[in-house]
């Protein structure tokens, strides 16, 4: 028997993982009773019931009926009381651990996550890991050093023993005490304290390329757009240390065979990614999750869509997108949901979110297993003229135009231009591009009619309304991290460049540091270079 059917037959993770989905309605309701049962006494379990939803024979419609949808101002007040150190609110307990998430918008949050949600977090990691071993029939990635972008972490000020930062920092930090495959992985092959602890982000990149060009990597775990970025400082700093190039990742690292992403869509750095990496049979695993859980992954290497982990801590509910406006929209079970439709979802954790809005918008492809793509985020929606893009619309157009244009998009960000000076109203589409297109003005036409294609409103607007072509802007390398780093955003491994946006904030900065980059060039046709339209 090989290593991979070994692997198959006593994991505990990928036997979970194959008997939920054989039976996803059942998996689903014995974790909601789980949940409701572990957290009845509660200050939460005991305002809504939690005992008494427990024992229903169909906890789910009982759940549905008793537990408002809620978003994360509804757990403002008490997330400050479980960060203070007060006990029982939301889970048994206090909390040991608290993830620091900006997301796309700057704003702050600080999500609670409880020790159950660690191991399932581990589950979680165990099977996607473990899954790619079964696929590829190889063991070897069980080997070697397996390397991290993790975010910084620190201790919290007052609270001993009570560690806060990025979820991907904690993540690490766990799973150095966990027993397991991957336990033992980490803790043959740790991080340095020394590179780990780094507060500037930019430090600890170029800290963690020198250390890392010279071990055994056969496993990369990052967000996809900083790892290319890792990628490029990594070949960089070879450079610098050997005195010769290597033209490639896979030069530096010849057995590296397996890239985890999460954090951002992995489609539209893919192929970049690839390329940096060079000839090496590198398998990339896509996963989706937040800080406040873990949702799904790639399970198959030749299938895009992620499968739902269905028994890892989170019951799932969706609510369709068209129904997100009324006062009462229903609620879908694992059972109920449709091929084809956007849901938004929502989560309920070992951590104590309950019926919790994600802001995330997902589309099943699949229900035997389910697996969904992300199809963007609930206030992607751009609709200031009638036009109605979607985020996944967005992604959609520009990733068919760049594969058309063999570019590659490493960082977008899409806002309404109002009419002005005899121009009409338009989109404007900001993009980071690798090297950018031959013609940036055939490259803004072809993504127009290719959204155009996708998008019956926005045809209509362009071809009835007066609606101008959308204008594409050229950026640099750098330019979003630029923002980020602008007015106080902390740059870290989960750091988001928001998609869209009805504001022209982001768009008025990228503007503004473009001219003031042109003029320092001292190049007048910089200065004067208008967008592509």
């Amino acid at each position: 028997m090989s290593a991979a059917a070994r692997l198959l037959r006593l994991s505990p993770h990928l036997r979970r993982l194959r008997r939920a989905a054989g039976a996803p309605v059942a998996a689903q309701e014995a974790v909601l009773r789980r949940l409701l049962g572990h957290a009845a006494g509660t200050e939460w379990g005991r305002r809504y019931g939690f005992a008494e939803l427990a024992a229903e024979p169909a906890p789910g419609r009982a759940y549905a009926e008793r537990v408002p949808l809620a978003s994360f101002s509804a757990y403002a007040g008490a997330i400050e009381r479980c960060v203070a150190g007060e006990a029982d609110i939301l889970w048994p307990g206090r909390y040991r651990w608290f993830a620091t998430s900006a997301g796309t918008t700057g704003a702050g949050q600080t999500i609670p996550v409880s020790d159950e949600t660690m191991r399932h977090n581990y589950a979680f990691g165990a099977a996607a890991f473990l899954s790619h071993v079964v696929a590829t029939g190889s063991a070897a990635a069980l080997g070697g050093t397996p390397l991290a972008l993790t975010g910084a972490i620190a201790e919290m000020p007052g609270r001993p023993g009570v560690m806060t930062g990025e979820i991907s920092g904690l993540i690490a930090e766990h799973l150095r005490s966990t027993r397991g495959p991957l336990g033992a992985i980490r803790r043959r092959k740790t991080m340095p304290p020394r590179i780990r602890d780094l507060d500037d982000w930019e430090q600890k990149i170029d800290a963690l390329a020198d250390y890392a060009m010279e071990r055994d990597v056969r496993v990369f775990v990052g967000v996809p757009g900083w790892g290319l970025g890792f990628f490029d400082r990594l070949l960089e700093r070879y450079r610098r240390r050997h005195r010769r190039a290597a033209q490639t990742v896979a030069r530096i690292w010849p057995r590296l065979e397996l890239v985890i992403s999460g954090g951002a869509p992995l489609a539209a750095y893919r192929r970049a990614l690839a390329e940096r990496i060079g000839p090496a049979p590198v398998r990339f695993v896509e996963t989706y999750g937040a800080s406040e859980g873990f949702v799904a992954f790639q399970a198959e290497p030749d299938e895009a869509a992620m499968q739902l982990h269905l028994d890892c801590g989170v019951y799932f509910e969706f609510v369709r997108q068209d129904e997100l406006d009324s006062p009462a929209p229903r609620r879908y079970g694992i059972g109920e949901v449709e091929t084809g439709v956007c849901y938004a979802l929502y989560l309920t954790t070992s951590s104590g979110f309950w019926s919790y809005a994600v802001g995330d918008l997902v589309r099943f492809t699949s229900l035997r297993p389910h697996r969904i793509v992300v199809a963007g985020r609930i206030g992607d929606l751009l609709d200031s003229y009638g036009e109605k893009v979607s985020g996944e619309q967005i992604r959609r157009s520009l990733r068919q135009t760049a594969e058309a244009a063999a570019v590659h998009c490493l960082e977008v960000h899409v806002t309404p231009r109002p009419a002005a000076g005899g121009r009409r109203h338009a989109l404007q589409w900001f993009i980071e591009f690798a090297p950018p297109p031959r013609d940036l003005a055939a490259f803004a036409a072809d993504l127009d009619r290719r959204l155009m294609a996708l998008n019956p409103m926005y045809a209509s607007c362009r071809r009835q309304k007066g609606f101008g072509q959308l204008e594409v802007v050229a950026l640099p390398r750098g330019a979003f991290q630029e923002w980020h780093a602008s007015g106080g955003r902390r740059l870290g491994a989960q750091s988001k460049t928001p998609l869209t946006s009805e504001s022209r904030e982001v768009a008025e900065f990228l503007l503004d540091w473009r001219r003031r980059q042109a003029a320092a060039s001292g190049d007048p046709a910089a200065r004067s270079e208008a967008p592509a339209r």
